[in-house]
């Protein structure tokens, strides 16, 4: 996934999506790997450079595909709702580093 799908921007300017996907995140254990969206076993989600880029669309595509070197796939397992949202709030995560 690549630019800026209308999904995608829907999701990353909804409070409603964001905070949503903020429970996702913990209730999914993200933290296990990512501390917090500061870095950990996963990387740091809290920054601007991103391998994979850091576009809401990406971050979905990251979530479903899974990354070499630890990230795992969560295809089939999350609806493609709820990947949104936790896109959503990793990419807020990533844009406000001092909020969470």
């Amino acid at each position: 996934m690549t630019g800026v799908s209308k999904i995608g921007e829907e999701y990353a300017k909804s409070a409603q999506h964001i905070e949503a996907g903020r429970q996702l995140f913990q209730a999914m254990n993200c933290s296990g790997c990512h501390s917090n969206g500061g870095g950990g076993m996963g990387p740091p989600l809290m920054k601007k450079n991103w391998i994979y880029g850091g576009s809401v669309e990406n971050i979905a595509s990251t979530i479903v595909e899974g990354r070499p070197n630890g990230m795992p796939t969560f295809r089939g397992l999350l609806p493609m709702e709820q990947v949104w949202e936790i896109a959503a709030f990793v990419k807020y995560m990533a844009d406000h580093p001092t909020e969470k």
